[in-house]
């Protein structure tokens, strides 16, 4: 019995290291990026919809280069001028901060279209 219940506490102390070790590496894991492209026209909006984002979470809009298309808070890019530039949307979450990116295209007869 006394070998049993030595036996039962080391797998139990080698089951809580392995979920410890898991917790480590999830936390570590700090960004997650994915690219999206968007079209747009001169003067056009474009509602940039960010899904799977929790309530408890902070999103920072940031445009590269606002003379060709700026962002609002609520992720509404407007076309500026003709040209290229990426839109960003940050998310942390517990720490953990995960990075949405867009290559906007700007132009006179642009289709808008995501992929």
């Amino acid at each position: 019995m006394k070998k049993t219940v030595i036996l039962l506490v080391g797998v139990l102390i080698m089951c809580i290291t392995a979920v410890v070790i898991c917790c480590i590496y999830l936390a570590t894991r700090k960004a997650i990026v994915t690219e999206h492209q968007i079209c747009i026209q001169v003067g056009d909006t474009y509602d940039l919809n960010i899904s799977d984002i929790f309530l408890d979470s902070e999103c920072r809009w940031i445009s590269g280069d606002t003379s060709i298309a700026s962002v609002d808070e609520n992720g509404t890019v407007i076309g500026k001028t003709i040209g290229n530039t990426m839109v960003s949307c940050i998310v942390v979450r517990n720490k953990k901060e995960a990075t949405l990116k867009f290559r906007i295209t700007v132009s006179q007869e642009g289709n808008s279209n995501t992929s």
